[in-house]
């Protein structure tokens, strides 16, 4: 599970980052989209599930 939280830490820390660079590009508020093929969630990956989860959560705390 720490593997997990690692990713997903790491994944929120980019879009952070990103959202951060593009605020001063744009002259409205960025949206950054994360899609995801359904199919990988439990099937190939099977942490993703987990991952997912963190994300989501970690998300909503730290909305910047």
């Amino acid at each position: 599970m720490a593997a997990v939280e690692a990713h997903a830490g790491h994944f929120m820390a980019q879009r952070a980052q990103q959202m951060q660079q593009l605020r001063g590009a744009m002259n409205v508020p960025p949206i950054v989209l994360s899609p995801f093929d359904a199919e990988l969630f439990g099937h190939w990956w099977f942490e993703g599930v987990e991952w997912l989860e963190l994300f989501h959560s970690e998300g909503s705390v730290r909305s910047e």
